[in-house]
């Protein structure tokens, strides 16, 4: 039993395409801010959909205590060429363009201990690689 080609759905891809895409994100911590963020701005929208589930799984996974107690990084999006310009023009040079959480500072966002008006919505969370794609605001 296999998929039929008219679900316009192909698990496979969807899942090769967000590793491909997560490694090509994690790749941007190692080049110069502004040829992370003209690279970024061309990478297609289908992958960027598949990283943000990406990092919504390991999200999830780090949420459930799927992995490792010693922490990790995630490379969960990327400044753009204009935001990296006008921070330059005021004299500030990021060495990168990348833009990263730790997996501990995802159990201290949604920790219960925060909860009130200080803790983030899990939800909100979990969003954050798509949320990032099109900000509102750089603050």
């Amino acid at each position: 039993m296999g998929i039929d080609p008219g679900w316009d759905y192909n698990v496979g891809r969807a899942s090769a395409l967000g590793r491909v895409g997560t490694l090509f994100m994690d790749k941007l911590t190692s080049m110069p801010a502004r040829i992370d963020a003209s690279m970024a701005a061309d990478f297609p929208e289908l992958a960027l959909d598949a990283i943000a589930e990406d990092v919504r799984s390991w999200m999830n996974n780090v949420k459930a205590g799927k992995l490792s107690k010693a922490g990790g990084n995630r490379v969960v999006g990327a400044m753009s060429l204009i935001t990296v310009e006008k921070l330059n023009a005021i004299g500030v040079m990021p060495e990168t363009a990348a833009i990263t959480l730790k997996q501990r500072s995802i159990k201290h966002l949604i920790a219960e201990e925060r909860k009130g008006d200080k803790a983030l919505p899990e939800e909100l969370v979990s969003e954050i690689a798509a949320l990032l794609q099109d900000p509102k605001a750089v603050v």
